[in-house]
């Protein structure tokens, strides 16, 4: 009764609260993951193809495919994918 009677406005809000706190959820567990998008779904308790829409519905790039790869660019330190691994500057 709370949200009706704050009117639609409160609704719009909730939404995109709701929307921001899911994505930044889906980019921390990704980063926990190391970007390993199937592991990333198990620890969100969702499958990988609802992780694969969110990521969709989020615009969140993630440059691994989900089969655990770790060759490639951008497989150092997902926290600073900006900066050469140490030695390689």
């Amino acid at each position: 009764q709370g949200v009706r009677a704050a009117g639609p406005n409160a609704t719009d809000l909730h939404t995109r609260i709701v929307g921001q706190v899911e994505r930044e959820l889906i980019q921390q567990v990704l980063l926990a993951c190391e970007r390993v998008q199937i592991k990333a779904a198990a620890r969100l308790g969702i499958n990988r193809n609802t992780l694969h829409k969110k990521l969709a519905e989020f615009r969140i790039e993630n440059n691994d495919s989900g089969t655990g790869s770790t060759n490639g660019p951008g497989t150092g330190d997902p926290a600073s994918p900006s900066h050469p691994p140490a030695g390689e500057e």
